[in-house]
């Protein structure tokens, strides 16, 4: 599932193409990313980022040539539900700027040890779709284009009691690598505006200035 993106050595950080040469690196991706990075040689930085747990995220994707309905965002809370929200992204978005279609996302948080993390795409648009009439009453599967069925993984952070001092230190104990990821967001929203201000934290670690 989870393929590994860098090798880190002291003076470089090597990707499976390029070698990268710097003072120092902030590491922006997901803790488990970060573990498995510096597993083999720093086995110290790697348990300092083990502590926080992952939901993944599944989004399935539909084009629909009518509009669902005159929401942009719904809230599922029926623990039925194969999924957790109806996003209508064209309700924002113009339909002009898709074609004349209608875009929507039906998402869900998932475990890896939930069952519907080993359903087949062809399973979660069935399941999905035979869900959705009992939301969208009125819901006409013959308006569908087409659905496809998106998975991300490390999509956002298990918040367990005391969350807070599981958070890793911009600062790791090695002297050229800072760490700023989506725990750092907490206890705030994740949104862009809160991404930039923990970017801008953790570059004033580095007592660079930020040019933003």
């Amino acid at each position: 599932m989870i393929l590994k993106l860098l090798m880190v050595i002291l003076d470089s950080v090597k990707s499976t193409s390029e070698k990268f040469y710097a003072s120092k690196y902030i590491f922006t991706i997901s803790n488990p990313l970060i573990k498995e990075c510096f597993s083999t040689k720093y086995p110290k930085l790697s348990k300092s980022v083990s502590s926080i747990k992952y939901f993944n995220a599944i989004c399935v994707i539909l084009r629909l040539r009518n509009q669902l309905s005159d929401y942009y965002w719904l809230n599922i809370a029926d623990e039925n539900s194969p999924f957790g929200g109806i996003i209508e992204h064209t309700n924002l978005v113009s339909p002009e700027q898709y074609g004349g279609e209608h875009i929507v996302y039906l998402s869900r948080y998932y475990t890896e040890t939930d069952e519907i993390s080993n359903l087949s795409d062809l399973q979660l648009k069935k399941i999905f779709l035979n869900y959705l009439p009992k939301v969208i009453t009125d819901f006409n599967p013959e308006t569908v284009i087409d659905v496809s069925v998106h998975r991300g993984y490390h999509a956002a952070n298990k918040m367990s009691l005391n969350f807070s001092d599981l958070i890793p230190n911009f600062k790791t104990n090695l002297k050229r690598c800072h760490i700023a990821n989506m725990c750092h967001v907490y206890p705030d929203e994740r949104s862009v505006n809160n991404s930039i201000k923990v970017s801008i934290s953790a570059v004033s670690n580095l007592k660079v200035k930020p040019h933003i």
